[in-house]
């Protein structure tokens, strides 16, 4: 009896410890899930601000200039903005560049040509 008892413990404790690493892997997963979804936001969220940036200027044709901080490197070719995976358009004309993380200074050229100087 004592032997059947002990037996039926381990059982008991084996699937315990099976059903928090079910649990733990799949908590793990979910926090992956998050920190990707979180990083398609910000790049989301940069991009749009960039684009934004370059409409406003290129609808104002101020010769003024302001100074953005990038969290991430960006691309600006042809009417699209690319951030990581992420991608947007924007309305005016820019510059085709590649522009790393850091502050960037954006203005207006003579010609009315959005330009970002790093």
């Amino acid at each position: 009896m004592r032997g059947q008892v002990t037996i039926e413990l381990l059982a008991a404790m084996a699937f315990l410890l099976l059903l928090s690493v079910v649990l733990l892997s799949y908590v793990f997963f979910r926090d992956g899930e998050r920190v990707d979804l979180q990083r398609q936001l910000e790049e989301k969220t940069l991009c749009e601000s960039v684009s934004a940036v370059i409409q406003s200027f290129s609808a104002s044709h101020s010769l003024g200039s302001t100074r953005l901080r990038l969290d991430r490197n960006i691309q600006i070719q042809g009417g699209y903005i690319t951030v990581g995976n992420h991608y947007c358009t924007y309305f005016g004309r820019a510059e085709n560049q590649d522009l790393n993380m850091g502050n960037v200074t954006v203005r207006t050229d003579a010609n009315g040509v959005v330009v970002f100087e790093q």
